[in-house]
């Protein structure tokens, strides 16, 4: 997906993680460089779209519970 000028409105994103002691969830568009955590606004950082290079970019997500362990969600 090339989203380098990218519309506002398609920056929004929907994840869930069924998780009952969730603490915290981010994601990355540069395998890790930078992380932006995220909560109720699901809205792609602008100033990270504007740092992306041209290309492919791969938007990996994660989460973390309340005792540590990191949760991967899986895409479908």
């Amino acid at each position: 997906m090339l989203f380098k000028n990218i519309i506002p409105e398609f920056q929004n994103f929907d994840v869930t993680i069924t998780e009952p002691n969730l603490d915290e969830m981010w994601y990355t568009l540069d395998s890790g460089l930078h992380n932006y955590t995220f909560e109720e606004i699901r809205t792609i950082d602008q100033s990270a779209w504007d740092a992306a290079s041209a290309g492919s970019i791969t938007l990996t997500f994660y989460a973390r519970d309340m005792i540590d362990i990191l949760v991967l969600p899986r895409l479908l």
